[in-house]
């Protein structure tokens, strides 16, 4: 009898990822990108950093961000929403989409 290894995971079901470094921190890496909507501040370009996120039904406003850094495609935003946990939001500026690609629950 051969036995097959199936991925029971389905959109939104994150695969934990990580390094518990106490208690209190998990880091949550999704298999696929979470779309999410993305309210900006617009200065001198559109879209130059996030405000407030839309999670589900839930919307996060962004009380500091941690980091930025940039890909051929992308930036990507380390954020501490107001709920305390820090996420790891992408801009792809080609598609002009945006998608939660990391979380960490404090």
């Amino acid at each position: 009898m051969q036995s097959s290894k199936v991925n029971h995971n389905i959109r939104g079901d994150p695969e934990i990822k990580a390094e518990r470094r106490s208690k209190a921190i998990i880091y949550v890496r999704w298999k696929i990108m979470i779309p999410v909507r993305v309210q900006c501040y617009s200065g001198y370009k559109s879209d130059e950093r996030p405000q407030r996120f839309v999670l589900g039904e839930r919307t996060l406003e962004i009380v500091e961000i941690d980091d930025r850094w940039y890909s051929p495609e992308a930036i990507y935003f380390r954020v501490k929403g107001d709920d305390g946990n820090i996420y790891l939001l992408r801009h792809n500026e080609i598609l002009d989409s945006w998608s939660l690609e990391v979380f960490r629950y404090r």
